[in-house]
């Protein structure tokens, strides 16, 4: 199945919920909108044995946070691959410009879905949502896993900075066009039917952000960046046995250090 079947597949089955926080709408995935009945000879459980997967009132919840141009089923096969065993929220953040609003959203959609607490997986953006999410509710977060995520010395803060009010002067397309050559070198290695989805993928990513949508985004990083005290950046997580950091030794954004 092609990357576009896979994802109209996953959407046909998992439906955006919709929540209001202080005026903002959120949209996230929360699972399935009607997970298959057993049959009478077979109970859940079951099943749950059959196919290698936790009953649903087992699984432990997880929240996925994507990158900076992603939505909340952006992350489809990470989810598909993950609900046999775990309750998988992922939203789409919304337009809003701190990543204090963010997190008060993801604590209000966890209220909502009546869960005290996840592990959270987070992306680049997503991973720094999640690094800033467990300082600020550390009681909220089990496991905390990061990927493409590092912290900004004052220069890279700087950089990020200029980045943004250059952005904030030019066309929608000019973001577009700086990220679509750093996009192709990252899947270049995928298979060739594979990278023809990624690339038109992320076309379509592009097309659904607005040009304030698109900088939001990067305010919500710049936030965190420039203000690593307001959000605890620095200090070290309450349980740091429970804290996975998945980096790449080529990563060009940052280092080991």
């Amino acid at each position: 199945m092609g990357g576009y079947a896979e994802l109209r597949a996953f959407r046909a089955t998992h439906p955006y919920r919709s929540l209001t926080v202080g005026r903002v709408k959120w949209k996230y995935i929360a699972g399935p909108a009607n997970p298959a009945a057993p049959t009478e000879a077979e109970s859940p459980t079951d099943l749950a044995v059959e196919i290698g997967a936790t009953p649903e009132e087992d699984r432990p919840p997880l929240l996925v946070l994507g990158g900076g141009f992603s939505f909340g089923d952006s992350a489809f096969r990470t989810i598909t691959t993950l609900e046999p065993r775990f309750r998988v929220l992922s939203p789409s953040y919304p337009p809003v410009r701190t990543m204090a609003e963010l997190l008060a959203g993801i604590a209000a959609i966890l209220d909502a879905e009546g869960i005290r607490s996840a592990s959270i997986f987070g992306h680049s953006l997503g991973a720094g949502v999640a690094h800033a999410f467990s300082r600020r509710y550390p009681q909220r977060v089990d496991k905390l896993i990061l990927s493409g995520f590092g912290l900004y010395t004052r220069g890279h803060a700087r950089l990020v900075s200029a980045f943004v009010r250059l952005f904030s002067l030019l066309p929608k397309a000019a973001l577009a066009a700086f990220y679509r050559p750093r996009i192709a070198r990252l899947a270049a290695a995928a298979e060739e039917n594979e990278r023809a989805f990624l690339s038109a993928y992320m076309e379509d990513l592009f097309t659904a952000h607005t040009k304030e949508s698109a900088l939001a985004r990067l305010e919500v990083l710049l936030d965190l960046a420039t203000h690593p005290d307001r959000y605890a950046a620095t200090s070290a997580f309450e349980r740091p046995e429970d804290v996975l950091l998945i980096a790449a030794s080529d990563d060009r954004g940052f280092t080991s250090r």
